[in-house]
């Protein structure tokens, strides 16, 4: 059976996450730096009162940091951990590749390649599937407790950035 993907560039490449594995997507956010997180970690934003943190995916797959005049945007999940917020350049199709077009990633690739589970042969493109749970492994082991517990801590005192109904 086919999967669909949220898709999404990060530094001119296209990268896909299961859409089911998607609630939303914001164009912005007003993201709230925490001390001693993961540097992957951007910081929190509020999204209807949910203390969410803001993991640029930029930083967690070894890209160089996006130009400031480039806003993110942030791709809802919910993961083991709750719910966190991808930051990417920008957000694509949903796209629902061909099976046949897929090879899986190298097992002894490098860190960034270890959350690519493989990719998909697009006519003009690839299509890097990420491994969401790897990712969030990877950003766990780089102190996202901490930012969890920040957000717990400081319940209702973020900006919300996502106010129901706009």
């Amino acid at each position: 059976h086919l999967i669909q993907f949220c898709t999404f560039r990060l530094d001119g490449h296209l990268f896909g996450i299961d859409v089911r594995q998607v609630q939303e997507v914001l164009r912005e956010v007003a993201i709230t730096p925490v001390p001693l997180a993961a540097d992957a970690v951007s910081g929190l934003f509020s999204l209807r009162g949910r203390n969410v943190p803001a993991v640029d995916l930029r930083r967690c797959l070894d890209f160089p940091d996006r130009s400031d005049d480039c806003p993110p945007v942030s791709l809802i999940v919910e993961t083991s951990i709750g719910l966190i917020g991808l930051l990417a350049d920008s957000i694509g199709d949903v796209l629902e590749p061909d099976p046949s077009e897929f090879e899986a990633a190298a097992e002894n690739a490098g860190s960034e390649a270890q959350q690519i589970i493989g990719v998909y042969k697009l006519p003009q493109t690839l299509l890097r599937v990420l491994d969401l749970s790897q990712t969030v492994a990877k950003v766990m082991s780089g102190r996202l407790e901490n930012v969890h517990q920040e957000a717990a801590s400081h319940a209702g005192t973020i900006a919300d950035s996502h106010p129901a109904g706009r």
